[in-house]
């Protein structure tokens, strides 16, 4: 996976917001317990990312929808007035070419895309907390296992 797959910004509904998903996701091996107890902040802020993507994602498959219920009714007495038959599929083809219901569906295919790169990115923060609890249960079974520390444990008593 290269750095230019890995977003910077995410957009929920008309706002960007500059989150490096690398930086975010990075974890400081000398600092577990700061990474671990700054996780849910980080964690929380992506899944709130979600929620918000697909509440604007649904909005606008909802005005999408709107838009080609009038552009229907449009079409169609554009084409009585003109004296024209249309046929179903000369409706649809009409509605789906008219620029405000591409304007509408471009905003739509955005936000479904936005919606995906929240959720890519709140399941690669799940798994940054699994990493975190196995590197600290890492770190613990191996200073329970080092001689060393167990010779300073006895000196200390």
């Amino acid at each position: 996976m290269t750095d230019e797959v890995i977003p910077s910004k995410f957009v929920i509904g008309k706002k960007t917001y500059d989150k490096n998903l690398e930086e975010e996701l990075f974890v400081n091996k000398g600092d577990l317990s700061g990474d671990y107890a700054d996780h849910s902040k980080k964690f929380a802020w992506f899944a709130t990312a979600v929620e918000l993507c697909t509440d604007h994602e649904a909005r606008l498959k909802v005005e999408l929808g709107r838009a080609e219920a009038l552009l229907d009714a449009e079409v169609r007495i554009e084409a009585q007035n003109a004296g024209v038959k249309m046929t179903e599929t000369k409706v649809r083809n009409t509605i789906i070419t008219r620029d405000v219901y591409k304007e509408i569906q471009e905003e739509y295919l955005q936000a479904k895309l936005n919606t995906g790169l929240a959720k890519a990115a709140r399941d690669a923060m799940i798994h940054r907390k699994d990493m975190l609890i196995s590197l600290g249960a890492n770190y613990r079974a191996e200073g329970n296992s080092d001689i060393s520390l167990k010779t300073d444990q006895l000196k200390n008593k």
